[in-house]
């Protein structure tokens, strides 16, 4: 435990919390208002680091009184607080300006709830080590505008924000830049709950015409875009992996910009599923510029980078691709 040294640290401008240390306790940064970096170094047995919370008449996060710009994170963090004590402005890093300031090393496996709560973030590289994201862990980031999932052949597993309203967990982010490059698996509760109403991994704020474009890069770890993943995401167009098996209900629902989408495939396409269970239900790119039948071919395009006469007559007898198939012969790809 550092308790017996918080007197000794209000002053310094950096600190280094060593992998031996497993409590932080409660009060420990309070006045330390000229702290802007702080690192903490992995663990030598790789247990997590248990940190606690001001009590001191806020009942704030533990760096309330400090203005950290950089978040060099390289162990698993707990929470000391009990679920029955649990608030958002008690965590470490509510409220920090932290723009692109966060590192996390291997030790990191699960960004913990409303860990980034208005964190003033604004770009984050979540490395392959990261096995699950709880739910709100980016309650409120509303400068977020890029994210990047790093090459894993594991699934992550993505909570979101419950309630009356559930929402995915980047809601009101302004995210203009997506590269994904593993499974983004949605928890059990999330899976369960989800619908098209901005509950997808990246539903931003839905509806808004004033939305930011996008762009989304996916690459060969991905294998299923699962159900509403992008729904309501601004992207103009979209390159899809050969890697890619199945593009689920509702993959792309409101996408309402998306005109263009290019297909690595050949031979074998992903599956389209539809969902006619519900008034609102339809397929993974309903209300998309691409399944707008009175527009024509110079306004939207899908392409097969092989876009033989062969592989385009393959693609029309596969199963809810023959539409798709007729736009490309259309254009003559």
């Amino acid at each position: 435990s550092i308790n017996n040294y918080k007197n000794k640290i209000k002053t310094v401008k950096t600190l280094t919390i060593p992998g031996t240390v497993a409590i932080i306790g409660n009060d420990v940064f309070n006045g330390c208002d000229k702290l802007t970096s702080i690192t903490f170094e992995p663990s030598p047995t790789g247990e997590a680091l248990t940190i606690g919370y001001n009590t001191d008449g806020t009942d704030e996060g533990l760096f309330v009184d400090c203005p950290l710009q950089t978040v060099n994170l390289n162990r698993q963090l707990e929470y000391a607080m009990t679920d029955e004590d649990f608030d958002e402005d008690l965590l470490p890093f509510a409220g920090k300006s932290l723009g692109d300031g966060v590192t996390l090393g291997e030790q990191v496996h699960t960004l913990l709830p409303y860990m980034f709560y208005k964190s003033g973030i604004t770009s984050l590289k979540i490395p392959a080590t990261v096995k699950e994201i709880k739910d709100n862990a980016f309650y409120e980031c509303t400068t977020l505008a890029s994210v990047r999932f790093e090459a894993s052949n594991e699934p992550l597993i993505i909570g979101f924000q419950p309630g009356s309203n559930e929402r995915g967990p980047f809601f009101q982010s302004p995210l203009t830049n997506i590269y994904v490059n593993r499974e983004l698996v949605a928890s059990e509760a999330y899976a369960t709950a989800r619908n098209q109403w901005d509950e997808g991994i990246f539903s931003t704020s839905f509806y808004d015409d004033d939305d930011p474009k996008v762009t989304v890069t996916l690459q060969g770890n991905v294998k299923t875009i699962s159900d509403y993943m992008f729904a309501g995401v601004q992207m103009e167009t979209i390159w899809i992996p050969r890697e890619v098996e199945t593009i689920c209900k509702g993959a792309f629902y409101y996408c309402s910009r998306l005109y263009g989408m290019t297909l690595a495939h050949s031979g074998t396409y992903p599956d389209l599923i539809e969902d006619d269970t519900t008034s609102d239900g339809g397929g993974a790119f309903k209300w998309t510029l691409l399944n707008d039948p009175d527009l024509n071919s110079n306004e939207r395009w899908i392409a097969l980078e092989d876009g033989s006469h062969e592989n385009v007559q393959k693609l029309q007898h596969t199963s809810n691709w023959s539409y798709y198939a007729y736009i490309i012969q259309a254009q003559k790809k």
